[in-house]
């Protein structure tokens, strides 16, 4: 199947995997199932990237404290965002301060700060500007690719994707050293006890939530030297990325699947996604149908022209705005569904003349009558004989190709067997979707508030403003 032209694929890293090692979980709780399993069950190391790690998972802290205690050569690596992940209210460093203090030589925590000055805004408003969004796990020679949060509601009822892919040594030594590089760049978590590793430890540009620990700048400090660190930041995770002796397999052709990793920085304009998806989508030779979701639905102009130009078929699917995940949320972020609905309604008048297009909306109800809420992303193609697919963090808006730190992987499978267990996934995803038409913006949700209809347009219309959200 040609998914797209080689030189679409000729500049990313590959790595040829075996189809029965890629399992395709479906369900959140098969995602929490996984994971501690994993953790569990890992000798040799453990790395955890996420937004941040909810308050309530002590029993998953517990674990890999568990597992670091039983095995003596396991080395855990932690990275998370420092601003969500320090939050007062919810604090990771709270949660992971026991096994910090007691395995500083074999538990490193960091928390990584886009440089970006934000100091004067609220403390839960300063995540607008930019976030370490990635969410990658690695249990010895297994990966997790997901777009979840670990916290409670993405175990329980909060839809994501998860691709869980054993046995591949290779795919995750890369992706292990891209996770050293961002490390290298964030702040550690140090217990106080340790001895000082910088003259300048005393001078914390963040605050730690526990009196107990302190964060430590890497090898150069956003918040001080921001410019300084965009310019360390992108050469050292460019070269790393764009090395072709990474990417290699020695008996390339053996293996029906093929892994493509993909990163996307805007601020550090590392851009790998964004130029991989211009490339697809202007493929003329291309036309087989694609199916893309996004929980947080705001692509930009140039995905939508590429959409209509491909001259597909393209079934679109984002969350309603009762699935969204700040569905009655407080100040501010209340009025965000609204802003992705009326970012929806944009897309669907733009497309609508062209009847290749079709935009759904996912709505899900629990046994106790609660709607789940979608946070699931992710680009799927098939033909007769392969498929392909593209999982990982990002939402393919504004905001995850300017702002944030994502990580992605395209799969290419020729295997009859993940075929179906893609289309599958898809399928599960589509259950519970209602096909957009011109009625369903007429209860215009949220907009009665005269200064809610104010901020959504003007955040609609402002590209600056936009790129937050």
């Amino acid at each position: 199947m040609r998914h797209a032209r080689v030189i679409s694929f000729s500049n990313l890293p590959s790595f040829p995997v075996d189809s029965e090692n890629i399992s395709i979980i479906t369900t959140p709780s098969g995602f929490y199932d996984k994971l501690t399993h994993s953790i569990k069950n890992a000798r040799r190391r453990i790395l955890l990237s996420a937004l941040y790690i909810g308050g309530s998972q002590t029993h998953l802290v517990s674990l890999i404290e568990s597992s670091l205690e039983t095995n003596p050569q396991l080395q855990v690596t932690i990275l998370l965002d420092a601003i969500r992940g320090t939050r007062k209210s919810e604090s990771s460093v709270d949660l992971l301060n026991n096994i910090i203090k007691r395995y500083p030589e074999r538990c490193g925590v960091y928390f990584y700060r886009s440089p970006h000055w934000f100091g004067f805004l609220p403390e839960r408003y300063r995540e607008v500007i930019g976030l370490m969004h990635c969410k990658i796990s690695i249990f010895d020679n297994d990966l997790l690719l997901t777009g979840a949060n670990l916290n409670s509601e993405y175990f329980a009822t909060r839809q994501d994707r998860y691709i869980y892919i054993s046995k591949c040594d290779k795919l995750c030594e890369w992706y292990h050293g891209l996770l050293d590089r961002l490390c290298s760049l964030s702040f550690r978590v140090r217990a106080i006890s340790e001895p000082p590793t910088k003259p300048d430890v005393d001078k914390q540009p963040l605050q730690s939530p526990k009196d107990s620990v302190q964060l430590v700048p890497g090898s150069v400090d956003p918040v001080k030297t921001p410019r300084k660190f965009r310019k360390i930041a992108r050469k050292l995770i460019s070269e790393y990325i764009n090395n072709p002796q990474s990417d290699r397999d020695e008996h390339p052709g053996t293996s029906d699947t093929t892994v493509y990793p993909l990163v996307q920085i805007g601020p550090l304009g590392i851009r790998e996604e964004e130029r991989w998806l211009r490339g697809y989508l202007q493929d003329s030779e291309t036309r087989n149908e694609l199916w893309m979701t996004t929980g947080y639905f705001n692509i930009s102009d140039e995905v939508r022209r590429g959409l209509v130009a491909s001259q597909r078929p393209v079934n679109v699917l984002t969350a309603s705005p009762i699935a969204n995940g700040f569905y009655k949320s407080k100040g501010f972020s209340k009025f965000i569904p609204g802003l992705y609905r009326y970012l929806e309604e944009r897309f669907y008048q733009q497309t609508q003349a062209c009847k290749r297009i079709t935009l759904s909306e996912y709505f899900r109800s629990s046994q106790d009558g609660k709607p789940w809420t979608y946070h699931a992303k992710g680009i799927w193609v098939f033909n007769r004989h392969s498929a392909m697919t593209v999982v990982g963090s990002s939402n393919f808006g504004l905001r995850s190709t300017g702002r944030d730190v994502e990580a992605q992987a395209i799969i290419v499978t020729r295997s009859q067997a993940l075929r179906s267990a893609l289309q599958n996934e898809v399928d599960a995803l589509w259950k519970y979707s209602q096909k957009v038409n011109s009625k369903t913006f007429q209860d215009q949700y949220q907009m009665r508030s005269p200064l809610g209809w104010l901020l959504v347009r003007l955040c609609a219309k402002t590209k600056f403003l936009a790129s937050m959200f």
